[in-house]
């Protein structure tokens, strides 16, 4: 009889376990990691879309993408 009691705590102590193991919500580490990852985008893409407004800021980074564009300011213009 008190072997039957100590297999039946053991399972209920087993099977209490498994359900709160199971019932974990997302680490609010991984949150704070997906938010900062995605606020480093936005801040990629708003410096990317003033780099785009900006072709001496461009070749200043060593960037060819408009370097038609530039203005000529040298003296004689």
């Amino acid at each position: 009889m008190k072997i039957v009691i100590a297999k039946s705590i053991t399972i209920s102590f087993t099977l209490v376990f498994l359900l709160i193991s199971s019932c974990k919500e997302t680490p609010k580490e991984e949150i704070a990691v997906n938010q900062t990852e995605e606020l480093n985008k936005w801040f990629d893409d708003k410096y990317e879309e003033l780099l785009q407004m900006s072709p001496i800021g461009l070749t200043a980074q060593g960037r060819k993408d408009h370097y038609d564009k530039i203005d000529d300011l040298s003296k004689e213009a």
